[in-house]
């Protein structure tokens, strides 16, 4: 994904929306934006700087191409929000790719912690969301018992103890021993639809 960039030079750009110099208008924005583009690309996607920095540079020329092509006097947003708009759909695409290459090991090797995000997970992460979504679906495809196991106690975060009372179980450990059996049902069917959107 290495692609070089001309060399920065601010000098005489003052502002990221100048129209005079192209050249200056792309390191403008490069500069100004870098910085605080990895530390976003890190806190939202995971993504290491070496990763970061790549999709930061494919996203910048990406803009300067549109800007070239006058698509950016057609903005209704700041020139800022729509190159976040396009770095995004890049992430998208290769975390789509990357996860295809590592055939989703590990991706799901813990549902708990997946399960804590359900509720909360990050907007702006289309590729997570999408992930999210096929677990919602896939456990409405569990047994009747399957789907109340689950929903108990990753989507309501109900302990062992109030999962035994509101169920009528004589102990926790067979709460326990249930939960697990359907938790790994589940991760098998999830990989399995993850496997199958991937290779199409």
């Amino acid at each position: 994904m290495h692609r070089s960039v001309s060399p920065i030079n601010t000098e005489n750009c003052t502002s990221e929306k100048q129209t005079s110099d192209e050249l200056c208008f792309l390191d403008q924005f490069y500069v100004t934006h870098r910085v605080e583009f990895l530390k976003w690309a890190y806190k939202h996607y995971s993504l290491s700087p070496e990763e970061a920095i790549d999709i930061y540079q494919d996203a910048v020329i990406v803009l300067f191409e549109n800007y070239q092509k006058g698509k950016l006097q057609e903005l209704r947003s700041t020139v800022k929000t729509y190159f976040y708009g396009i770095a995004k759909n890049l992430i998208y695409v290769y975390l789509k790719k990357r996860t295809k290459q590592k055939n989703h090991i590990g991706t799901f090797s813990e549902l708990d912690t997946l399960a804590d995000t359900i509720s909360s997970s990050d907007p702006h992460n289309d590729w997570f969301e999408e992930t999210i979504d096929v677990i919602n679906e896939t456990v409405q495809k569990l047994s009747s018992k399957g789907q109340t196991i689950i929903q108990l106690f990753y989507y309501e975060k109900k302990s062992l103890r109030e999962i035994t009372k509101i169920l009528g179980y004589n102990s926790e450990d067979v709460v326990k021993t249930t939960k697990m059996r359907y938790k790994k049902l589940l991760k098998q069917m999830v990989q399995e639809e993850l496997n199958k959107q991937y290779a199409a």
